[in-house]
């Protein structure tokens, strides 16, 4: 494999890293925050909204710096996968989210938020699903994790055992020697 493309691969892997630590930091600055019903990008909205948003955007450059650094190796649903996602987490990151507690009022922006989140999910189980049979039973992890918090009603712990589960198959493909 090139020199570029390894280079690539390690980037993405320290910007997926960064990205964990700056989720696991928000947690921490707004204790009040209820991870269990509360979606993630709900974080923008608070005093620390912008650590949210530098999430959405590096997680949308190591998106990109993956489909670079794999082109060669996996074919075109990888790439494919990977640059949704990186366009849904750019767009997720422009457009700010809205509340959703009871009564909250939905706004075109926000709509746009969940569009592009919901762009973002589905690319990354394309490119895991695209990536290998060890990728299909990820998208299967995914779909089930998603399946059963819905059915407890924990929608905020339904995206973030979502978001562990696509970035620990992103972290892989980073580390990955193929």
């Amino acid at each position: 494999m090139p020199a570029t493309r390894v280079l690539e691969r390690r980037l993405a892997a320290a910007l997926l890293l960064l990205a964990t630590a700056l989720i696991l930091a928000l947690h921490r600055l707004e204790p009040g925050f209820d991870p269990l019903h509360r979606f993630m990008s709900e974080y923008v909205l608070g005093a620390h909204g912008w650590v949210m948003r530098s999430v959405f955007f590096v997680l949308a450059a190591s998106g990109a710096l993956l489909a670079h650094g794999t082109r060669e190796t996996y074919g075109r649903g990888v790439v494919f996968g990977l640059v949704g996602w990186s366009v849904g987490m750019v767009l997720a990151g422009v457009c700010t989210t809205d509340a959703s507690l009871p009564g909250s009022a939905r706004t075109p922006v926000g709509i746009v938020h969940d569009l592009a989140a919901d762009l973002a999910f589905a690319s990354v189980m394309v490119a895991a699903y695209a990536s290998s049979a060890r990728g299909r039973w990820v998208v299967l992890a995914m779909l089930l994790t998603v399946l059963g918090a819905r059915i407890v009603g924990l929608p905020g712990l339904e995206q973030r055992a979502f978001g562990a589960l696509a970035i620990g198959w992103l972290l892989t493909l980073a580390l990955a020697r193929g």
